[in-house]
């Protein structure tokens, strides 16, 4: 999986948070809605995002492949990092796969415990390559 994509999830998790179970979840479309470069029209409270945050999202847009832009290559990609992982993938690392209420593995169960902002910070840090250092 890209690291794009992952800091996009990162970010997504900056979102209003929501709940499944008692757990935070967080939606891949929503990821998506970032990746497609709509946020400003399409994120409820975007004005209150930090300038920092708000830059992390330009890096992410700056550095994404053309396919994160689509909703379906996402959740495929998503998808397959759960069901055969790379050793490098920070994923993993940083978020379990769940599933929606239709049984559909479109939303991540934050496990970081960790700041979003950064945690995306260190995924768009090109220096930054061992997921055991997120």
């Amino acid at each position: 999986m890209s690291r794009t994509l992952a800091g996009a999830l990162a970010l997504a998790d900056l979102l209003p948070a929501r709940f499944r179970d008692g757990r935070q979840v967080v939606h891949v479309a929503d990821a998506h809605v970032l990746l497609s470069g709509h946020a400003p029209r399409a994120v409820a409270g975007w004005e209150q995002w930090s300038e920092a945050d708000k830059q992390r999202l330009g890096a992410v847009l700056g550095a994404r492949h053309r396919g994160e832009a689509l909703l379906q290559h996402v959740e495929r990609t998503v998808y397959n990092v759960f069901h055969a992982p790379d050793a490098d993938d920070p994923l993993p690392a940083l978020y379990a796969l769940g599933h929606s209420e239709r049984g559909r593995a479109f939303e991540v169960l934050p496990t970081h415990g960790q700041d979003p902002s950064g945690v995306a910070e260190r995924l768009l840090t090109p220096t930054r390559t061992c997921p055991g250092d997120l």
